[in-house]
């Protein structure tokens, strides 16, 4: 199925990594989903089929959502317009908000062995 979706989306793989790159559910149609129960969640949640394919290529400067200030951010790096698809799937702002994380616990470590050090 992803290499379906890559040939769809022309090629547009961004970073990380390949296997973590996502698609937003606005470049689907509303026949690509169907509705189920999370077993603990007595909400309805949208599914995709697994032969869903993006079939809806929008201007994804006019999606709803986007986080402006991560646009201006990493303005000069990506074009806007992969730029914007970018800044709308959560993989890219967990896998930012994970590395945000990993580096506060590195850091909190070093601080922790020099005391180690210090009392010691």
């Amino acid at each position: 199925m992803r290499e379906g979706w890559l040939k769809k989306i022309g090629g547009y793989v961004l970073p990380p990594k390949v296997e973590f790159a996502r698609i937003c559910s606005v470049h689907f149609s509303q026949e690509s989903f169907h509705q189920g129960r999370a077993r603990k969640d007595p909400v309805k949640k949208r599914h995709l089929l697994p032969s869903a394919v993006p079939t809806l290529f929008l201007n994804c400067s006019e999606a709803p959502n986007v986080n402006k200030n991560a646009v201006a951010e990493y303005k000069d790096s990506l074009p806007d317009e992969v730029l914007l698809c970018l800044v709308r799937t959560r993989t890219y702002i967990r896998i930012k908000e994970n590395a945000k994380k990993s580096y506060v616990n590195r850091e909190r470590r070093k601080k922790e062995k020099k005391m180690k050090k210090l009392v010691s």
